[in-house]
């Protein structure tokens, strides 16, 4: 079992050190590009995401707080996710400023919820495992998650069909 571990810290360690220095070479390379920016902004958000997953599933399971803060981060992925479907593969957002700030708005009141006690609202343990409970104020996450996922891979199927080459192998 302590095998398991130490290979579940190595690879988690691994993926985090991956995943920065990806997003910190993305944004190197054209620091003033909105696309980099999102980039490294969901890199950097994905390595926080994982930290908060790892410790909520293995070091504290049983604490109510690691699980709705693991919930509190993924809200966020899911608009930089979208933000870089739909501005890639250009150097300047291209969404009007006032839907982004909207989009924004909705996220960061989601993750507000997300750490209330309406997303988890308990945790039980099932066959030894800690489960969290899903509350009510979990179905804005699942909405909001779904969304920002469904419309990031329809953005990037319809740039990929309307693309010139060079822009359709940026895109992909």
């Amino acid at each position: 079992m302590e095998v398991f571990s130490s290979l579940r810290l190595i690879f988690f360690v691994s993926a985090n050190v991956i995943n920065l220095a990806l997003g910190f070479l993305v944004f190197k390379s054209n620091y003033k590009s909105a696309t980099n920016k999102i980039f490294f902004s969901l890199s950097l958000t994905t390595s926080v995401w994982l930290s908060t997953n790892y410790i909520s599933a293995f070091l504290f399971p049983s604490n109510l707080f690691w699980a709705r803060l693991s919930i509190f981060f993924a809200a966020p992925l899911s608009l930089f996710f979208f933000l870089l479907a739909h501005t890639l593969p250009h150097t300047t957002l291209q969404m009007r400023r006032a839907v982004v700030i909207s989009l924004s708005f909705l996220t960061v009141l989601t993750m507000v919820l997300n750490v209330s006690p309406y997303a988890f609202t308990d945790i039980t343990l099932i066959n030894k495992v800690a489960s969290p409970i899903p509350g009510p104020g979990l179905l804005p996450f699942a909405v909001l998650s779904t969304l920002f996922s469904v419309l990031a891979v329809y953005t990037l199927f319809k740039k990929l069909r309307y693309a010139t080459r060079v822009e359709r192998r940026q895109v992909l």
